[in-house]
């Protein structure tokens, strides 16, 4: 039995900031026609935000030490769910 969610390497579209502790961004993330991961923030991502968790189909990890994060960064994200097959254009 696989007790372990998986985790793919996924690039952040947007930049994002952190407070230097181990963090865990809501994202939904896509996958695109050549087979990358993309992820999208769901939000604000507050403890009280409900909707940003519903929506989210993946939790972006970023490193301590780490406070700031650019767009088209690679980071490891867990998948709560896998996209569904449906791809993204290539931009």
């Amino acid at each position: 039995t696989e007790l372990e969610r998986p985790h793919v390497m996924a690039t952040i579209q947007e930049a994002m900031d952190s407070d230097g502790r181990e963090s865990y961004i809501r994202v939904v993330v896509s996958r695109t026609a050549v087979g990358e991961y993309i992820a999208h923030t769901t939000g604000g991502q507050g403890s009280h935000i409900m909707t940003s968790l519903v929506k989210a189909n993946g939790l972006m990890i970023i490193p301590e030490g780490v406070t700031h994060v650019p767009a088209g960064t690679q980071l490891p994200t867990l998948m709560i769910n896998w996209p569904s097959t449906a791809t993204v254009p290539e931009q």
